[in-house]
């Protein structure tokens, strides 16, 4: 993805590739495994924006519009999912969008079943769209991708281009939960996720490195998920299993945890609260569950009744991340492992940008390993 990223937006776009500019390659996508490749080729790059699939289509709107960006990454319309409904009615309103990549869910399918399912998906394109398809559908000023397609066309050796990353290039944009007002978006650096993942694996040690399997299961439009259960287990090897496109939404993912957890063996998942508590009521029914290590859990204090109740059924240990801030996300246990502060910028959902916070220490969370 970073190679199509490098030749193809070189190749169309007069201007400078994406990562001379702070125009981002955004992505409004479930999680799958070509998330994941949007976003560390959309970081090999230039800036990856990541926005939340359930926010209404006004929402999304203002922070594509405030973050700029140029290359949009979405699902094609497929049955039972209103992602592309959603982006379609704000195409519009997107005056900076250049280029639209459609992922078609039909070609992950396996087997026989992908003919069936591209088929299924033409019929959802007809429906919606009739017989000008999707390209009618697309403001002529938007140039229209096939996710598949544009990947298969690039190399799978090695990286284009001649770009020497710095620690403070700019390298992805997370949206905030909006509980004091609208989202905003808070500017992460190379230099920050890179210490993100490896202070956390150096804490982790041996239970974080080749052999050892994480379940993501939090959405891919959160920084946590995206660290905890992405670039930190890549940067050491582990395997990572992601647990259906809408997560621990997915129907049957909580109903079945254990028996996903025996099956695959999972040494690692991170979560919040109120997952923990729903997991009290799924019965363990014998399942093996030998292999987990640790549990992560964060965006609030786990109540202590709760925090008991699982360590004394299940036996792991939990690692308790509070105050974690979309800028500087950590779960670190000292936080002098840090060094040095580090800066970071901030984006209101109007563009506005408040320089310097000092990220690397100023904004410490509460970690907390409980035995």
């Amino acid at each position: 993805m970073a190679n199509w990223f490098v030749t193809s937006l070189e190749r169309r776009t007069p201007s400078p590739g994406l990562e001379s500019r702070r125009n981002p390659c955004a992505y409004v996508l479930p999680n799958l495994p070509e998330t994941h490749f949007v976003i560390w080729g959309g970081q090999a790059a230039g800036i990856t924006c990541a926005i939340n699939p359930l926010l209404e289509g006004e929402a999304m709107a203002d922070l594509l519009n405030a973050a700029g960006a140029e290359v949009l990454v979405t699902l094609a319309p497929f049955l039972h999912s209103d992602t592309w409904q959603k982006v379609h009615a704000i195409l519009d309103r997107l005056p900076m969008l250049k280029h639209l990549v459609l992922v078609n869910l039909a070609d992950g399918m396996p087997g026989q079943m992908k003919s069936a399912a591209r088929m299924l998906a033409r019929g959802e394109v007809s429906r919606l769209h009739g017989e000008g398809g999707l390209r009618a559908a697309v403001p002529a000023g938007i140039e229209l991708h096939d996710f598949t397609r544009a990947i298969e066309r690039e190399s799978g050796t090695g990286l284009l281009g001649n770009r020497r990353f710095q620690r403070d290039d700019l390298s992805s944009f997370f949206s905030t939960g909006g509980t004091t007002g609208r989202p905003k978006i808070a500017m992460r650096r190379h230099g920050n996720e890179v210490a993100n993942a490896w202070s956390t694996s150096r804490f982790l040690g041996e239970s974080m490195g080749p052999g050892k399997t994480i379940f993501c299961g939090l959405p891919l439009f959160h920084v946590n998920a995206v660290m905890a259960t992405g670039l930190l287990p890549f940067s050491q090897g582990a395997h990572v299993v992601l647990g259906t496109p809408q997560g621990y939404r997915g129907e049957g993912v909580i109903k079945r945890f254990w028996e996903i957890i025996e099956r695959h063996r999972i040494n690692f998942f991170s979560g919040v609260p109120t997952l923990y508590a729903s997991l009290l009521d799924v019965p363990i029914d014998g399942c093996d569950i030998s292999s987990l290590e640790y549990g992560l859990c964060g965006a609030a204090p786990m109540p202590v009744e709760v925090f008991r109740r699982f360590q004394e059924r299940t036996g792991i240990r939990i690692l308790e991340c509070l105050r974690a801030y979309r800028g500087n996300m950590r779960e670190q246990h000292q936080p002098s492992a840090w060094g040095a502060p580090r800066r970071i910028d901030r984006a209101s959902n109007s563009g506005a940008r408040d320089e310097g916070r000092d990220a690397g220490c100023a904004r410490p969370i509460s970690a907390r390993l409980r035995n």
